[in-house]
């Protein structure tokens, strides 16, 4: 399912950077676009699950935020690249189209060079599907490697390893007896909220362009920095906060064989904790968003590089949210 999603997410990717041909108008723009957020978000469930496929109870938290990690990394990587690329893909075409209109008697000639300059944004679309091949590349090649190895060398266990691994049908079975409870109502309609708020970080660049009147690659920049609160948050206090299905387990062991109350207060003063950085984290999201709303409304004035930081800050607060949601 990885290798279709990143086929899928190369396809797409590539015909919205090779040009008109394949991508002509906004409505095809649109369309790819679906399709590429289909794929992206496919990808993290398929990692997801085979996370929960092959590796054991205790280290599905662990994994999953070091998946977590790798995810926060590759925004912020992508986005100080993309904003060096684009800055060169238009200062590129500027100087191209300088000279065509040096030389342009004819409207025509001048209409081709409007065209040239407004086609730089392709090149990150171009690399984007570029970057798909790596992984795409190393999911076929140790995907055979581990194939033909566990052919060779599958025992008993193994074997009731993979006799325990969800089915779609289990899934489904599954997703339908929690959907009769409420906490997965609860749990759904938080994570769809979180979901709107962190997705804005598709929209970071366009925002700090036309608010802050910074240029492409400097608002690309900003989305960079937006990534690394995430980093830091998932990476510095997501096991503070949340600790690993090991240690709490333990704990709870520990206190079953201590008494029934010990284990009451110890799962209440998790739960406590929880709820106290939950409670920080959303008051922080909320004192930025109030602030750069204050600066929408004129109220207050903020320079480009307070409004840098304070997506530093929106991004802290909502690292942990993206992972426990």
């Amino acid at each position: 399912s990885l290798q279709i999603a990143l086929s899928t997410l190369c396809i797409c990717l590539g015909s919205i950077g090779l040009g008109v041909q394949t991508c002509p108008t906004l409505s095809a723009l649109a369309v790819y676009w679906i399709v590429v957020d289909f794929a992206f978000s496919s990808c993290w469930a398929a990692c997801v699950k085979t996370i929960r496929d092959y590796l054991s109870e205790e280290r599905w938290s662990r994994e999953i935020g070091r998946l977590a990690m790798a995810a926060r990394t590759g925004n912020a990587i992508s986005f100080a690249f993309f904003a060096w690329l684009l800055q060169w893909a238009s200062s590129s075409s500027a100087a191209a189209g300088g000279r065509l209109l040096a030389d342009a008697t004819t409207s025509s000639s001048s209409a081709r060079v409007v065209q040239q300059v407004d086609a730089s944004w392709r090149w990150v679309f171009r690399a984007s599907s570029a970057v798909q091949l790596i992984p795409l590349l190393m999911l076929t090649y140790f995907g055979k490697r581990g194939g033909k190895s566990s052919n060779k060398t599958l025992n008993a266990d193994e074997q009731s390893t993979s006799a325990s691994k969800s089915t779609l049908k289990d899934s489904l079975a599954i997703l339908f007896q929690q959907s009769r409870t409420i906490e997965f109502w609860l749990h759904l309609i938080s994570r769809s909220i979180i979901m709107v708020l962190v997705s804005f970080l598709l929209f970071i660049p366009s925002y700090m362009a036309q608010c802050y009147e910074m240029s492409s690659a400097s608002s690309a920049r900003v989305g960079s920095m937006f990534a690394l609160g995430c980093l830091l948050s998932v990476s510095t206090l997501a096991e503070t906060t949340y600790p690993s299905i090991v240690a709490t387990t333990t704990a709870e062991n520990s206190n079953n064989n201590t008494g029934s109350s010990k284990s009451v207060s110890s799962s209440s003063s998790l739960s406590r904790r929880k709820a106290y950085f939950m409670f920080a984290f959303l008051g922080l999201a909320t004192v930025c968003l109030a602030l750069q709303a204050s600066f929408l409304r004129n109220l207050l004035h903020l320079t480009p590089v307070l409004g840098t930081l304070l997506m530093f800050l929106f991004g802290f607060s909502l690292g942990e949210k993206m992972v426990i949601a």
